[in-house]
């Protein structure tokens, strides 16, 4: 019916899953076309995608016999999970229409097929697609998770093994994009780290804003003591200019390790290891390690981090907190204090930034998603769960999966391999 149901749900949709998860990748490929009229849903199959993915589907079988059971209103359990495997993705046969049409589109391989979609956006996903399949020649057998794997191999050019992931010109702007987004994705994560911390200590005890930042950024510039396995690593310079030079990913080298103990990525294991084991004291000093080292590891960006991405320097200037502008902040004032410094960050991204946000939401969306509130000067803590740090979750996953289901990659027990077509498609794209 179009209306929203009234209950505590935070996101509602009205057009359900089809609104909350496919119509717009599918209005994106071109798949779907708004209509115009009063009706609902307010879309329709496009003649030149839509249309023709549907007609693959129609000589199917177990497609057909889904309706039935969608129009009768019920089935027996082993009926339905019959018809699911056989309309599963995985069920795409090799060398079949639905399997070279979805090919097709997704890499943006017939003009007719695509004319739909916005040019940019199909150079785009080519590039980024063609990027993953370079990433498993190159590598030969990936581990699970392969799409994480994939994220920090664009940040490092490193492969699996550590050695150097060289990337073809024609899909450099994709793995600098990808890069960027993943340092940015670190940025937040250690934030969020900040914030869990914060909200961990207003827990324990009520505190003024001012007394909670102090006892985090001591603990931020803190020497950190070795364990096992990891090293120690000493405290942070007076400076911020000194803290960005410590901080500073060691020079490379022949015999250097990009998974090493100083490395970026081992640093960002350690901050989620020490979230996961609840050593809060430690868990500002590896988030502010992390912070200086994002400071000065830009993956040669000579730009805005974002330009590659389509559209993501025009979405970024709407947004105070992100890569960017951490370069600019510590660079206008390298000159200060670290602790000085380091108090000022944590009230404006992370105390007041929650405060700001929880505001619009509730003055746009009516939702109250406040973790704490001021009260006689003190932050009392009013979440009834503490918001776990996370990275975010772009559909790199998603896509491998597709490419998987396409037959463009597929697994074994070693890992994640390039196919014989995957192989072939690099080469119809001369990568």
């Amino acid at each position: 019916s179009g209306s929203v149901p009234e209950s505590g749900a935070y996101f509602k949709n009205p057009e359900g899953g089809l609104g909350q998860y496919y119509r717009g990748p599918l209005r994106e490929l071109g798949v779907i076309v708004e209509h115009g009229a009063s009706t609902w849903p307010d879309v329709q199959l496009s003649n030149y995608a839509g249309k023709r993915i549907a007609q693959t589907l129609d000589k199917k079988q177990a497609f057909d016999e889904l309706k039935q059971v969608a129009l009768e209103g019920s089935g027996r359990i082993s009926e339905l999970s019959r018809i699911g495997k056989a309309i599963h993705p995985s069920a795409i046969e090799p060398g079949s229409d639905e399997a070279t049409i979805l090919r097709q589109l997704l890499f943006g391989e017939d003009s007719t097929l695509c004319q739909g979609q916005q040019s940019e956006q199909i150079q785009w996903r080519r590039a980024s697609l063609l990027l993953m399949l370079h990433y498993l020649q190159k590598a030969g057998s990936v581990k699970d998770p392969v799409a994480d794997e994939f994220r920090w191999a664009c940040l490092s050019r490193r492969l699996p093994d550590g050695s150097a992931c060289p990337i073809p010109e024609s899909l450099s702007n994709a793995a600098q994009g990808w890069g960027a987004y993943q340092r940015n994705d670190l940025l937040n994560y250690c934030l969020e780290c900040l914030f869990y911390a914060a909200l961990k200590e207003v827990d324990r005890e009520p505190c003024r804003p001012n007394e909670l930042v102090k006892l985090l950024s001591d603990q931020a510039v803190a020497d950190i003591p070795a364990d096992a396995i990891q090293p120690a690593l000493p405290a942070l310079p007076n400076t911020v200019a000194g803290w960005i030079t410590a901080t500073r990913l060691p020079e490379d080298s022949t015999d250097a390790d990009p998974w090493g103990p100083l490395s970026t990525w081992a640093l960002a294991h350690r901050l989620k290891s020490a979230v996961g084991n609840d050593e809060m004291t430690v868990v500002p000093a590896l988030a502010a390690r992390l912070l200086g080292r994002l400071a000065t590891d830009r993956g040669n960006c000579s730009s805005h981090p974002f330009a590659p991405i389509p559209d993501a320097v025009e979405m970024a200037s709407n947004h105070e907190v992100h890569l960017r502008r951490w370069w600019d902040r510590a660079a206008s004032r390298s000159s200060e204090n670290t602790s000085s410094f380091l108090r000022e960050l944590l009230l404006d991204w992370v105390k007041y930034r929650h405060l700001r946000v929880a505001t619009r939401k509730l003055a746009n969306q009516g939702v109250s998603t406040y973790k704490y509130r001021p009260e006689e000067g003190n932050l009392l803590l009013v979440a009834e769960r503490l918001p776990w740090p996370t990275y975010t979750a772009p559909r790199i996953r998603q896509a491998f999966r597709v490419t998987e289901d396409l037959h463009c990659i597929h697994r074994t027990n070693a890992g994640t391999e390039l196919s014989e077509l995957g192989k072939a498609i690099l080469e119809a794209h001369h990568v």
